[in-house]
């Protein structure tokens, strides 16, 4: 299983495969471990940014905080 993963990339590389443009990604700030982190944009586009895709809680900094859900979903950190 660890070997076709390398392989595949490589492959989509050596094709120039469009999953690799930069247009796809975004950096996002992310309070939770001071450093911007780049993903993935989202796909998803909803008319007059009626939905806004995204998240608000940052990833954690491994094992800086409890992995729990918060009760205010809007909270950026979790201490």
């Amino acid at each position: 299983m660890s070997i076709m993963p390398p392989k595949v990339l490589g492959m989509l590389a050596a094709k120039k495969a469009p999953i690799f443009n930069p247009a796809f990604f975004e950096d996002r700030e992310n309070k939770a471990i001071g450093y911007p982190v780049h993903t993935v944009k989202p796909i998803l586009r909803f008319p007059q940014d009626f939905v806004k895709p995204g998240y608000n809680i940052g990833s954690r900094g491994n094992g800086i905080d409890k992995a729990e859900w918060p009760e205010d979903l809007l909270t950026e950190v979790i201490l």
